[in-house]
């Protein structure tokens, strides 16, 4: 009789256990919230919650990847345009188109993202307006002195929203 109880409140906990696993939520599940029980850590861990967040976390960082390496295609390619404003005209206008196609990309890239998020979409905005402005390549050393200013102003407006992203 008393081995039959025990196995009785075996399966009772097991399936309590099992009905727990059900009950949580992603809220709970978050692998940070040190303030959780054992049961919802067991729980957690068993649905599958935690490796779902994992692997969410681990995509997001691999998007942050790709779009740090946008920010370093700009960079470079805001460099380069800042020699060429030097350069001869068709050296300038290649490179200058290369600082567009990246910057379009990145900015095509960060539009799709932040979605709603109106502060960050006011910055895309100015930062392309700022980009269709650069695009007339420089024809004398007086409007070179000036693409050299515009360029530095574009890099420090590319700089702020890397760093509103949380970009280093």
């Amino acid at each position: 009789m008393k081995r039959s109880k025990m196995i009785k409140s075996i399966m009772i906990a097991s399936s309590m256990l099992l009905l727990a696993g059900c009950a949580t939520t992603s809220q709970q599940c978050d692998p940070s919230n040190h303030d959780v029980s054992l049961m919802t850590k067991l729980s957690c861990d068993t649905s599958g919650a935690y490796r779902s967040q994992v692997d969410q976390r681990e995509h997001q960082v691999r998007l942050d990847q790709d779009e740090n390496a946008l920010f370093q295609q700009v960079y470079r390619d805001i460099k380069a345009q800042q020699l060429a404003v030097q350069e001869d005209l068709n050296v300038q206008r290649e490179k200058q188109q290369a600082l567009n196609d990246s910057l379009q990309t990145l900015l095509t890239r960060l539009k799709a993202r932040t979605g709603e998020e109106l502060g960050l979409q006011h910055r895309l905005n100015d930062l392309e307006q700022q980009l269709n402005a650069n695009q007339v390549p420089a024809r004398d050393q007086t409007e070179m002195a000036e693409k050299q200013t515009q360029l530095a102003e574009l890099e420090q407006q590319v700089s702020r929203l890397q760093q509103s992203l949380g970009y280093e």
